[in-house]
């Protein structure tokens, strides 16, 4: 909906089985999206996780939202390292 509201502009990929398409963002000089989650899977499976890249995507999100999923993320790494401490010492 957010790509019909931007007058149909660039390009709408929805594929929700398959990443197959997300390596062609590679072409793109901007990736805009409204989904934190969805920008980063995006980025690291389309650009490798090449901290260079990051700064073609406009991410449109929530602040709710991308501080939620940054949180979500640092309660994983604790569980982690607690669940595996070994690793860490």
């Amino acid at each position: 909906m957010d790509w019909l509201d931007a007058g149909c502009t660039g390009v709408c990929h929805i594929a929700p089985f398959s990443r197959s398409g997300l390596r062609q963002l590679r072409q793109a000089r901007t990736v805009e999206c409204n989904d934190i989650t969805v920008a980063l899977e995006a980025w690291d499976f389309g650009f490798g996780g090449d901290e260079r890249k990051l700064s073609r995507f406009e991410i449109d999100d929530f602040p709710s939202s991308i501080r939620g999923y940054f949180e979500a993320e640092v309660y994983w790494r604790m569980a982690v390292r607690a669940a595996t401490p070994e690793v860490y010492q």
